[in-house]
C-alpha cells in the first residue's frame, strides 16, 4: 500500500524569517491523523533566511538528522558543540532528556534551505552526542546512496534505530529501486522534481508511506532528487 501525504496538505508556519512546512505533528502544528510514521516522528521542511536563527527543545529522547540542501547551516547546543554544514551535508544529534535545545543559523549570505528528521531511538547511542557527513552530487547520482544506518556501514552516519536514510539524485526516466525486507516500511520524500513510487506520481514537497511492498521502484519524469527512509 502507498499512501501519500501532498506537500499542500502539510502544516504551514511562517515568521517572515522562517517558513517552515510540517509533515506531521510538530511544536504548535497538531494533525491527529498524521501524527508520525513507524520510528519517524517528525519530517520538516524549512526555509531560514540569512542571520536568523531559530531553537528547538525536543520534547523526547530524539535523533534529529538534517540536510542542508541549500546556503550553509550553523549549530550550537547546550555542550556548546558548534558546526557548520554546507549543501548537501548531514548531520545527526542525539537529544535526550527533552532538555537539549539545538540552534541553527543560516550562516551565509543566501537562505538556507533544509530537510529535518526527528527518529524515535530504540537503543543506546555510541557514536556521540553530534556528528556530520558530507554527500557528493557524484555519490547520489542515479542511484540510492546510504547516509544513515544502525550500523554506520559504508561511512554512514550511525543512529540507535532500525532505520536506514538514503539520498538520491536522478535525471528524467532514470530509475532506482529499493528492496524492502518482510515487514519493513519505507518512506520517500520528494525535494525537487517529478517521480512515480510504484506507479503514484509525487512532486516536489510531496510524501509517500509504503507498507506491504516488496520494493519500492522510483523513476523520475524530471530531474529530481529525494530521501528514503527505510524503517522497521
Amino acid at each position: 500500500m502507498i499512501a501519500i501525504r501532498r506537500a499542500e496538505e502539510r502544516g504551514h508556519f511562517g515568521q517572515g524569517w522562517v517558513d517552515a512546512y510540517h509533515t506531521f505533528s510538530f511544536d504548535r502544528y497538531r494533525d491527529p491523523e498524521h501524527t508520525g510514521f513507524r520510528q519517524l516522528v517528525a519530517l520538516n521542511d524549512e526555509r531560514v533566511e540569512p542571520g536568523f536563527e531559530r531553537a528547538q527543545t525536543a520534547p523526547q529522547d530524539a535523533e534529529i538528522l538534517s540536510y542542508v540542501l541549500e546556503g550553509d547551516l550553523e549549530t550550537r547546543d547546550a555542550t556548546g558543540a558548534r558546526t557548520v554544514l554546507h549543501r548537501g551535508e548531514f548531520r545527526r544529534v542525539r537529544a535526550t532528556g527533552g532538555e537539549r535545545r539545538v540552534r541553527a543559523t543560516a550562516a551565509s549570505e543566501s537562505p538556507l534551505h533544509l530537510l529535518e528528521f526527528w527518529l524515535q531511538p530504540r537503543t543506546a547511542s555510541d557514536s556521540g552526542e553530534l556528528e556530520h557527513v558530507r554527500v557528493s552530487d557524484e555519490e547520489k547520482r542515479g542511484k540510492l546512496k546510504l547516509v544513515a544506518s544502525s550500523s554506520g556501514r559504508d561511512g554512514s552516519l550511525r543512529v540507535g534505530n532500525e532505520a536506514e536514510i538514503f539520498v538520491s539524485l536522478l535525471a528524467s526516466s532514470e530509475e532506482v529501486r529499493h528492496e524492502l525486507a518482510s515487514g519493513r516500511h519505507a518512506w520517500v520524500q520528494v525535494v525537487r522534481g517529478m517521480v512515480t513510487v510504484n506507479g503514484r506520481v509525487l512532486t516536489a514537497g510531496d510524501g509517500a508511506a509504503a507498507s506491504g511492498e516488496a520494493e519500492v521502484a522510483i523513476v523520475a519524469h524530471s530531474d529530481a532528487e529525494l530521501v528514503l527512509i527505510d524503517l522497521a
